[in-house]
């Protein structure tokens, strides 16, 4: 589970296969504790997508998912926004 409790914005960088040796759908729970937004990007060599394309915690006490769901490719799933 990542939990964040940071006061100010933060980056979670999602690897390629190649940095991290994750199985295809392995689901790892996020969660904002403190009120520093979450920014979920990915890494070189990797992919990230989500609804409506929007890859930010909607704020303190959001949560949701971050599965990967093919080679290199992750998905955010949550509360979040643009």
């Amino acid at each position: 589970v990542l939990h964040s409790t940071s006061a100010s914005a933060i980056t979670i960088t999602l690897p390629q296969d190649s940095a991290a040796s994750i199985s295809i759908e392995t689901a790892i729970p996020w969660r904002a504790y403190g009120n520093g937004q979450i920014t979920f990007d990915s890494g070189t060599g990797a992919t990230l997508v989500s609804r409506g394309s929007i890859y930010k915690s909607a704020g303190r006490y959001a949560e949701g998912l971050v599965t990967k769901v093919a080679a290199n490719t992750w998905l955010l799933s949550g509360d979040i926004t643009a």
